[in-house]
């Protein structure tokens, strides 16, 4: 039994010299795996498509305005009375620095 720890503890001097002496390479090579994983799953996720179900309660939720006659008899009337004042927004859409 003295003989495998004595193997065991000189198997694990040896990996952790190795880890001590590469530990710059180790260390990139593990960063470069975890970041190449993060983009490949991020665009991964950038592309997904919701599905229908989820559309479905999204749309459950939202509540729509309930507009009555009288409100939109007064919109008519607004959109009616909508007067062209371009004219008025015409100097200041001009660039001043073109004199």
């Amino acid at each position: 039994m003295n003989n495998y720890t004595e193997k065991l503890q000189g198997y694990g001097n040896q990996i952790f010299t190795y880890a001590k002496r590469y530990a710059v390479i180790i260390f990139v090579v593990v960063f470069s795996a975890l970041s190449g994983f993060l983009v490949m799953r991020i665009g991964e996720l950038s592309r997904a498509e919701p599905e229908q179900a989820q559309i479905d309660l999204r749309l459950q939720e939202v509540k729509r305005a309930k507009l009555d006659e009288d409100t939109i008899s007064k919109l008519q009337v607004l959109q009616d009375k909508n007067i062209s004042i371009e004219s008025l927004f015409d100097n200041g859409r001009t660039n001043p620095f073109e004199n």
